[in-house]
């Protein structure tokens, strides 16, 4: 029952770190912006911090009294999520050479992985999940009969797991298609450069022109769910030349997802 429990405040975290990631940077940005990395409503990252700063204060509280100092589970908060943050950007990039979020260019980033402005919102998010949400909720769903707990844990699980399974698969499958156009390409080239100077403006064009056929080629072959999922990527950590061309096609991708959902 217990674990059940936690199941559905981890899913419900997630979605509301979804939630407000997404709302936040359609604002921000004036476009849709399907935040997370996985295709549905989700941001697992959300649901383990806000789990995880439960579990740090029910064992420092174990008799359900709330803490008296707030700074304190501010601060708890704010280590213990930019830890799991650097982890998970770092994890996510060493999977999948790829990474969905970039703190480079704001003030006091480390690494581009975590910066103190997130820093200081998991602090005040912390505050909030141990004061107001976490209590709750927690009395919501111990308020249900212990049998629907299990069978929407169950379900969400199931729900989660295929759409994990999903969206790396379509990582996985992009990861060959930049490879594939990149290899092709560079075969192309090497038949063109034969013909015109290196440097000149006909080399440029033609690489342009093959790199763009290249891109409508795979647009064509992924699906809508391979395109959106793509879509969210920040960016990625490859050679140059792959990033480049990895980086045009998610472009690309992400223009016609918008397209579709404007329809």
């Amino acid at each position: 029952m217990i674990v059940c429990q936690t199941v559905l405040i981890f899913v419900l975290f997630s979605f509301l770190g979804w939630l407000w990631e997404t709302v936040y940077c359609t604002i921000k940005h004036g476009k849709w912006a399907n935040r997370g990395f996985l295709y549905g409503p989700f941001c697992p990252i959300y649901g383990f911090g806000g789990v995880a700063v439960i579990l740090l204060a029910t064992l420092a509280f174990p008799h359900g009294a709330a803490p008296s100092v707030w700074w304190q589970v501010f601060l708890v908060s704010m280590v213990a999520c930019s830890a799991l943050e650097y982890f998970t950007h770092w994890l996510l990039e060493t999977l999948f050479h790829a990474y969905w979020w970039d703190y480079t260019n704001v003030p006091f980033n480390l690494n581009g992985r975590i910066c103190l402005a997130s820093s200081l919102f998991f602090g005040a998010a912390g505050v909030a999940v141990v004061y107001v949400i976490g209590p709750h909720f927690i009395n919501i769903f111990a308020g249900f009969p212990s049998w629907l707990v299990e069978v929407l844990a169950l379900i969400l699980i199931a729900l989660i797991s295929c759409d994990a399974t999903l969206t790396i698969s379509a990582l996985t499958n992009f990861a060959h298609i930049v490879a594939y156009m990149e290899k092709n390409l560079n075969e192309r080239m090497s038949e063109f450069v034969d013909q015109f100077p290196r440097d000149s403006d006909d080399w440029r064009a033609a690489r342009d022109t093959l790199l763009q056929q290249g891109i409508e080629r795979a647009g064509a072959s992924m699906s809508k769910f391979h395109k959106g999922t793509v879509a969210r990527i920040r960016s990625f950590n490859l050679t140059r030349p792959k990033r480049e061309t990895a980086h045009q096609l998610t472009c690309e991708l992400a223009t016609r997802v918008r397209e579709h959902i404007l329809k």
